[in-house]
């Protein structure tokens, strides 16, 4: 099953509101969701989310909207993206090869 892993400074759900519709699409085709708590660049945070995180958790996307954050969980392992709004992450989760069911286009 994959995650989608947001920090803080990532997505707002309040000023995106694409992303809402987005994060509904993605739950039907079996997308998780966890909001990091704590300051995303940090190598503790991080550790502590990816514990947390289900073995059977499958591919883990990262989003945030800090370019220190990504850096640093892609240093952790995660496939991270800096976040540029809804139609951007649309395309990231449409591109990604974990995806097991595409999204309609």
């Amino acid at each position: 099953m994959p995650v989608l892993v947001c920090d803080g400074a990532g997505p707002s759900r309040a000023a995106d509101i694409g992303l809402a519709e987005l994060l509904i699409e993605l739950a039907g085709l079996g997308w998780s969701f966890v909001d990091v708590d704590g300051p995303g660049d940090d190598p503790r945070t991080l550790a502590r989310v990816l514990r947390e995180l289900p073995l059977t958790a499958g591919p883990r996307l990262y989003i945030s909207g800090e370019t220190r954050a990504v850096a640093a969980a892609r240093q952790a392992g995660l496939d991270a993206h800096l976040y540029r709004g809804a139609a951007e992450l649309r395309r990231i989760c449409l591109e990604a090869p974990f995806s097991a069911d595409p999204l309609p286009a």
